[in-house]
């Protein structure tokens, strides 16, 4: 096949995300075999191509494949870099759109998939939550790209057009079938856009036809009337899985429901706590199957209610993070800069805290816990969170009340002034030790603040006012979110350090799909070990072993080279999100009562305690002790 065509794509008519690539490649006038594949039947080619999600679409570029829609619209614009461009030349604004393509990915598209799967009542809330993140996108794109007219990239299409574009039918397509309207007066700037994209020629002949879809989406939904057959033996096949707190649907289309519950607060008490607890970035609590996945399995469904669905633990959850000081409850304690004491936490930290000479025999050092945020400012008002501590004995200093406030102001006045790199963290967070690992590995000296996350920073709200959450990277004043969008960002912006990607666009590609996998399947995998128990638990650790060993002999078969990292000697990308998680494997382990399997999964684990030897990895991970007390503290009493 190959050699009839240099670049050939596997695809199947309904899917938008395969919509998407055929887009790309038509803005771009490159010359391509289409495959049509029947996904009751999947060919061996596909299966091939796409050993791991057996999923299309799949570009097949000189007999090499890249899988993911969004990996492979990246590796269509860097390897035909000189046509129009679906992304910017610039890093920040580079990161910009990567940031509102996973947006509009895991939280537009997914909340929209829900007003399918839910009747009634509960399909008025979809609604209503459907509308509320649409106004989050639509408000951002217009805030991040005051410029945009009508499209990114004025007259021609950008990568946000493109997976907007490809999705553009399912508004009417939506009304029609399950009988909602969208409010098209309330978000005009959007359905105005909508309207654009459907009037560009090359999208109104790529899209499917519009009675072949409703068709289409009808068969969906009837699926899920509560009478339906399907219906019945998935809520039965998951109660036989262990999995009873999603009752309904796949478990793909289940972490539609589960998000939607979230949202709603509907969830079980577990997922409740989970969603007001320090998981930050991704938007932790709601990590779920990618929304390529959702759709394919949907159309899947709707042509066979007998298809055996692999199984896999619903996305919860990564890995907790964890406060450090507990609030001082001594009123009557004054703080200034004047002079100061030091104390020696059971964690191991050094905190220093100016404290009026006055004052000294009415606070304690009984008082210090680290687990809880402390604030010394008895008069409510917020310790400054420029004031940073670490679990390697950082410094941590308290003003006085009265100075707080000025503080803050020149905080945000100065900042920028200070430090030409900023990161807004917290401590035990895997995502801010990612972006950690990176700037050390590039020698990038930067300022670190430490957020209270149950008391955030004005200038986090500022900075990530979508997500609100941690990391968030600060560069001559503006701003990154998230973590993967922040490590693409520091490679390219400092691209003559150590390279956390490669150069070659496939060997990229590759990088990018096992990221995505081991952020959206094997860590989320991994939560249901603290929260289950008994029989559920034994077949939870089954499932994360199954994943394991995807990624493992994944990584072994596209990167046999790696020795002992993906750089030789030197942390590449995937090496660092692994060891950000991975390597408190043991305090995981320690906390939770189970075991994994290294003899099993000996080549993963080779590979952790290489990166734990690291020296650099070393110094920056979180302290094993505290790692495990935490996890016992708050996450064991919740398990089922």
């Amino acid at each position: 096949m190959e050699e009839q065509s240099e670049v050939v794509l596997f695809g199947m008519w309904a899917s938008p995300f395969c919509v998407r690539v055929e887009l790309a490649l038509k803005l771009k006038g490159i010359p391509y075999q289409y495959v049509e594949e029947d996904l009751e039947n999947k060919s061996d080619l596909l299966l091939q191509y796409n050993p791991v999600h057996k999923k299309v679409p799949v570009l097949v570029h000189k007999g090499k494949p890249v899988a993911e829609s969004i990996v492979i619209l990246e590796y269509i614009d860097e390897c035909w870099s000189n046509t129009p461009k679906l992304l910017p030349d610039d890093p920040h604004e580079r990161s910009k759109v990567r940031f509102w393509a996973d947006f509009y990915d895991h939280k537009l598209m997914a909340s929209s998939f829900a007003i399918i799967a839910l009747k009634g009542k509960e399909q008025e809330k979809a609604m209503e939550n459907f509308s509320e993140v649409l106004s989050v996108f639509e408000e951002g794109i217009a805030r991040d790209f005051p410029q945009r007219s009508p499209f990114f990239n004025g007259e021609t299409l950008g990568l946000v057009d493109i997976m907007v574009a490809s999705n553009s039918y399912s508004f009417r397509v939506f009304s029609e079938v399950v009988g909602v309207t969208f409010d098209e007066e309330k978000h005009s700037a959007f359905f105005k856009w909508v309207h654009a994209l459907q009037d560009c020629h090359l999208i109104k002949e790529a899209l499917p036809p519009h009675d072949k879809v409703v068709a289409k989406f009808r068969k969906i939904d009837s699926m899920w009337m509560p009478s339906s057959p399907w219906l019945r033996s998935e809520g039965l096949k998951r109660e036989k899985m262990g999995i009873v707190d999603l009752p309904f649907c796949s478990l793909d289309l289940a972490s539609i429901v589960l998000q939607l519950s979230l949202a709603l607060g509907k969830s079980h008490e577990v997922e409740d706590v989970i969603m007001e607890d320090a998981f930050e970035d991704p938007v932790e609590g709601e990590a779920m199957e990618d929304s390529e996945s959702i759709v394919q399995d949907m159309i899947t469904i709707s042509d066979s209610s007998t298809e055996e669905i692999s199984p896999e633990v619903s996305p919860l959850p990564e890995t907790p993070t964890y406060d450090i000081l507990t609030q001082h409850a001594n009123s009557t304690t004054h703080f200034s800069t004047s002079d100061s004491i030091s104390l020696t936490t059971n964690a191991s930290s050094v905190v220093q805290y100016g404290v009026n000479k006055d004052s000294i025999a009415s606070f304690s050092p009984l008082d210090v816990s680290p687990y809880k945020p402390f604030n010394p400012i008895a008069t409510g008002t917020r310790m400054p969170s420029q004031v940073s501590i670490s679990n390697h004995g950082d410094i941590l200093t308290a003003p006085d009340s009265t100075q707080v406030y000025h503080q803050e102001r020149e905080r945000e006045r100065g900042m920028e002034e200070q430090s030409e790199v900023v990161l807004f963290g917290m401590w035990a967070s895997p995502y801010c030790t990612r972006v950690e690992l990176a700037l050390k590995l590039k020698s990038i000296p930067y300022q670190y603040v430490e957020e209270d996350l149950q008391n955030k920073s004005d200038l986090l709200l500022q900075y990530n006012p979508v997500h609100k959450k941690v990391p968030v990277l600060v560069h001559k004043g503006k701003p990154v979110a998230e973590s993967i969008v922040i490590l693409e960002y520091i490679d390219e912006c400092w691209s003559n350090t150590p390279r956390l990607l490669p150069d070659d666009p496939h060997e990229r590609s590759k990088v990018r799909f096992w990221a995505n996998f081991y952020d959206q399947k094997l860590i989320p995998s991994s939560f249901h070990l603290i929260t289950l128990k008994g029989k559920e638990q034994e077949k939870a650790m089954e499932n994360f072993s199954e994943l394991l060993s995807v990624f493992e002999e994944g990584i072994a078969r596209d990167f046999p080279q790696r020795s002992p990292f993906f750089n030789g000697e030197t942390l590449g990308f995937v090496d660092i999100m692994v060891a950000s998680n991975s390597c408190n494997y043991r305090a995981f382990s320690k906390a939770v009562g189970v075991t994994f399997d290294q003899e099993k999964h000996s080549a993963f684990f080779k590979w952790v305690h290489a990166l734990q030897d690291c020296h650099l990895i070393k110094e920056t991970l979180p302290p094993h002790d505290k790692v495990v007390a935490r996890i016992r503290e708050k996450y064991l009493p919740l398990k089922a």
